[in-house]
């Protein structure tokens, strides 16, 4: 099931696609009081650059019918020296898109964002109030980044808050299950040092040198290190008895 973006996510990634830049979210065109011709701008992006501050604007659409009944992006044109609709892949078609803009898509399970169509670059001379409502009002850290109001920021904060709970909860279960498997560990260490202290005490009794256990192991199944185990020294004897029987029989011939 492909991951449904809200306009919140979208923010986040143009936030992180413009991290060098000056970016802020939901500004607005002027005064908010007795402004009859104000406006919203979803994404504000300016360059930080003395000689070329480009400024580029976002308008965010995460449903059709939004950009459908969108009649209202053209006076955006005149507060950015480029627009860009961007949206989920595919809701917007880079055909229903006027020459004055571009496209963008957003790839739900990645933060990758590819450019459909290539805003023109547009002279505009920008308003004062813009940039007056900017340094009033959005200066503060973007005060509810992301968030068209305090109360979409409230709303989203609940949401997650209970989101990391159930996070949360499901860690504490996980965490559980290998704090079990950590002990299991925690014993067969136990074990296998036991049988280490062993093994250093069987290869002093051989005078072995207990501080590379590891090579003298391999010397051994290699066939590199020769220890006369018991088995050897019992076969040595009785290898010794034989001959000893055999010299004794051929004494008694010559008699």
């Amino acid at each position: 099931m492909e991951y449904k973006l809200t306009a919140r996510d979208i923010k986040i990634r143009l936030a992180d696609k413009h991290i060098e830049d000056f970016f802020i979210c939901e500004v607005k065109t002027g005064a908010t009081f007795y402004n009859s011709d104000l406006h919203i701008i979803d994404a504000w992006v300016m360059k930080k650059s003395w000689t070329k501050p480009l400024i580029t604007a976002y308008e965010i659409k995460v449903r059709r019918s939004d950009f459908i009944k969108d009649n209202k992006w053209h006076f955006y044109l005149d507060y950015c020296h480029s627009f860009y609709f961007i949206c989920p892949r595919g809701i917007i078609k880079p055909e229903e898109i006027g020459k004055e803009a571009g496209l963008m898509y957003v790839y739900p399970d990645s933060k990758y964002i590819k450019t459909i169509k290539k805003a023109p670059y547009r002279k505009v001379n920008f308003s004062q109030d813009l940039f007056t409502y900017i340094l009033m009002n959005k200066l503060e850290s973007d005060r509810y980044p992301f968030h068209d109001s305090k109360q979409d920021y409230i709303i989203d904060f609940l949401e997650h808050q209970r989101i990391d709970s159930e996070l949360g909860r499901k860690l504490e279960s996980k965490l559980a299950d290998k704090l079990i498997d950590l002990n299991g560990i925690v014993e067969r260490y136990k074990n296998d040092s036991e049988t280490l202290k062993e093994l250093k005490t069987l290869m002093q009794k051989y005078n072995l040198d207990t501080w590379n256990i590891v090579e003298q192991i391999e010397k051994l199944l290699t066939g590199g290190l020769k220890i006369y185990n018991k088995n050897s020294i019992i076969y040595s004897i009785k290898s010794c008895l034989n001959d000893l029987k055999k010299l004794k029989e051929d004494l008694e011939k010559d008699v």
